[in-house]
């Protein structure tokens, strides 16, 4: 299993990373994963952080609407 300290870093990489992109999909694509490791990252701790948890589930349930709302509508063109 991962170390605590490196999802966090790993976390903190693709949330920076995230946004070097200009193109919204792979921008938002990209946080959703940070994300994903940040709820990772909360778990992982010995006393589960739940305003981290709480933060980055609804941050993943926008860039999942999100990312659902574009993708059809770019198929509806």
């Amino acid at each position: 299993m991962l170390n605590t300290e490196y999802i966090g870093y790993v976390a903190t990489a693709l949330t920076l990373g995230s946004f070097l992109f200009t193109d919204m999909v792979r921008l938002r694509s990209v946080n959703l994963v940070g994300c994903l490791w940040w709820t990772a990252y909360a778990l992982s701790l010995p006393e589960t952080s739940y305003p981290v948890l709480a933060v980055n589930f609804i941050i993943m349930v926008i860039h999942g609407v999100w990312l659902i709302r574009n993708r059809f509508k770019n198929q509806s063109k």
